[in-house]
């Protein structure tokens, strides 16, 4: 049987499911029938209701993703509150809230108890202009750099402190070198704490440095709400996100990237962070080393360097002190012969075996099938969990291939992009249930106790199941795609399978009790 023939066995096989089964999928009452009875639901012609059958939000979200301009206006909404109610300029208002790290209730309770002990460990700065000073006719001199300036030429903050424009301008460009703390730069005054206002930084930085201070300015502010804000993981996106909530929730991009709130790792429901981290670790560590050690070779009883097996024979000379000795019983080879059974068998080992001596070889067997089963445990789940990963590799790369289809599609139909968008929607949903699929396999290696395990894995199965045939009907030639039955089954089974996807996490998260948790 070939792949296509197999492919198609599958497909039918789920169409031939029972109507209860189906409703534990998911399935829309009038949906299940007809696919009982062997007929697909005929597709709506409005682009509105291919989009809705598409939709798996079963509530809003409790993020919202912002631009770079709403988060200015967020920041600009706080700044105003700090306007009306500490009754400060704007600029005042700026560098308060971000010596507060934008923590507008610390800073406000702050100043309504301590106005002044506020502002001195600020240093709150205003910028005293030229035509403020008296004596504005008289040369100025640099304290910094000892010349004479005329007043137009200088700088003055309200802490005292009054410079050169070239030497705050060499100041600032030497805080902006340090990096993302040059949004806190205090003036160059001997143990001055006034921090520079932003305008000013940003008047004397040159140009192709002013972007980038900008980009700092709400990097500080996103880094001062880090509980609710986060900036999203992709290194092309450059949307915030907000998190109503808090804690660890999945997020989705409009770039598509999802990631966990908590963490900021890639998403992995339905582990928690802490499992995913203890994964990630035994991953990247050399504990699985030590246990193929364990579990192939022995030590030599001379030297103790550990020796790999790697033909039939247990005569084993050991490559670092040329020691000859049994591979069963570790004892010195020249005492073995025909007597012991010959080079393949120790009768030595195991009379001793069959009389209980040899304690400490029957530990170290013990401890070494111990490894190999640990091992054989870990490489399982390994290896599922590796390739759903590559899966999703290469699922993402289809996307390309599924919007050109999805063009193609509408240059024969003359429609438009929505109602050619369940092909994609599709192949997203491939995505969505590999991540979860390849996740599950890291839940399951830890997962103790055996019914729950029962349960797990049979859903575990079913959802990749579902999972592979939507990968099979995402990929049908443009003729089928231009069948409504075809673009029915599409559609219907994206909601469904991601329908289900939903609640095997929902139920994996609040745990498993019975096989009627997951429906």
């Amino acid at each position: 049987m070939d792949m296509k023939d197999a492919e198609e066995d599958d497909w039918e096989a789920a169409e031939q499911e029972s109507p209860e089964a189906l409703s534990d999928t998911g399935w829309d009452d009038e949906v299940v029938e007809e696919v009982a009875n062997g007929d697909w639901p005929a597709l709506e012609s409005t682009a509105t209701e291919l989009s809705d059958a598409c939709a798996v939000r079963d509530r809003q979200p409790s993020y919202e993703i912002l631009t770079e301009q709403e988060l200015m206006q967020r920041q600009n909404i706080l700044v105003e509150r700090v306007v009306e109610q500490l009754f400060v300029s704007p600029e005042e208002a700026t560098t308060l809230l971000r010596a507060y790290g934008w923590n507008i209730l610390n800073l406000i309770n702050d100043w309504l108890d301590e106005p002044d002990k506020v502002k001195t460990k600020v240093g709150l700065a205003r910028v005293i202009l030229p035509t403020e000073v008296s004596d504005r006719d008289a040369p100025f001199v640099c304290s910094l750099c000892m010349d004479k300036f005329a007043m137009d030429d200088t700088l003055g903050l309200s802490c005292g402190h009054r410079y050169c424009i070239e030497c705050w301008t060499k100041w600032v460009v030497a805080e902006f070198d340090k990096g993302p703390q040059a949004v806190f730069t205090t003036c160059p005054g001997f143990k001055c704490s006034a921090m520079i206002p932003e305008e000013i930084q940003l008047r004397l930085l040159p140009g192709p440095k002013r972007q980038q201070f900008k980009q700092w300015l709400l990097d500080a502010f996103v880094q001062g709400n880090r509980t609710k804000m986060k900036w999203c993981p992709n290194p092309d996106c450059d949307k915030v996100i907000e998190n109503r909530t808090g804690g660890e929730v999945e997020i989705e991009c409009r770039c598509g990237y999802v990631f966990c709130f908590k963490c900021g790792l890639e998403g992995h429901r339905p582990c928690s962070c802490e499992l995913v981290q203890q994964w990630l670790k035994k991953n990247s560590t050399d504990s699985e080393n030590v246990n193929w050690i364990i579990a192939n070779t022995k030590r030599c009883p001379k030297c103790h360097v550990n020796i790999e097996k790697n033909q039939g024979c247990n005569h084993m000379t050991c490559r670092f002190c040329k020691y000859d000795f049994c591979w069963l019983c570790k004892g010195d080879w020249s005492k073995h012969g025909s007597g012991t059974g010959g080079f393949y068998r120790c009768n030595k080992y195991e009379e001793a075996k069959a009389k209980g001596e040899n304690a400490s070889l029957e530990k170290e067997e013990q401890k070494a099938q111990e490894a190999r089963n640990a091992l054989q445990k870990y490489m399982f789940y390994f290896t599922r969990f590796d390739n759903h990963q590559k899966s999703i590799q290469f699922a993402r790369k289809t996307r390309q291939d599924a919007e050109a289809r999805m063009q193609l599609l509408r240059d024969i139909q003359g429609t438009n992009y929505q109602d050619v968008q369940f092909v994609l929607n599709a192949v997203n949903a491939v995505v969505a249930c590999r991540r979860v699929l390849m996740w599950t396999y890291a839940y399951g290696f830890y997962l103790q106790g055996t019914s729950e395990k029962d349960i797990f894995e049979q859903h575990q199965e079913r959802l990749e199941k579902f999972t592979e045939l939507l990968h099979g009907l995402s990929e049908k030639p443009i003729e089928e795609l231009l069948e409504n039955k075809t673009r029915a089954e599409i559609v219907n089974y994206t909601r469904v399978v991601l329908r289900y996807r939903d609640n095997v996490i929902k139920a994996i998260e609040t745990g498993l009790k019975s096989a009627q948790d997951i429906r």
